[in-house]
Order: structure tokens, then C-alpha cells, then sequence
């Protein structure tokens, strides 16, 4: 997937994307996306089950009020 990650919403740092078996192929193989922030000890991350639910929650922003 060719979509662009927008910083961390707590950092600023860089996030990283990969797709994962979390159950090792022990239950009919579902793979899930993690995206998780590479900020210096931030840690934040969202788990979805697909790259383009991913994608769409982690540059999901609340607009300030005085943004237009």
C-alpha cells in the first residue's frame, strides 16, 4: 500500500506500518495491521485488520476549533 502515514498524534515522530499474524496461523491465518510510532519511547500504536482501516484511523485528526 502506497499511503502516506502522518506523524504521530502524541510525538510528532515517524510511525511504521507492517502486517502481522497475531495467532500464528493457529486460527485459519487472519492478519491484522499494526502501525505503531517510532517517537523516541512513544510507543503509540492501532491495530485494525486491514492497511486501509490502519491507514484511515492513525491520520485520523480532531480539527481544532479555529482551523478552517
Amino acid at each position: 500500500m502506497g499511503a502516506s502515514l502522518r506523524p504521530c498524534p502524541f510525538c510528532g515522530g515517524s510511525a511504521i506500518m507492517y502486517e502481522h499474524d497475531p495467532y500464528r496461523g493457529e486460527i485459519g491465518g487472519q492478519k491484522q495491521t499494526t502501525i505503531l510510532c517510532y517517537g523516541r519511547g512513544c510507543g503509540a500504536r492501532i491495530v485494525k485488520a486491514t492497511a486501509e482501516e490502519a491507514v484511515q484511523a492513525w491520520n485520523k485528526r480532531k480539527e481544532k476549533e479555529n482551523e478552517q
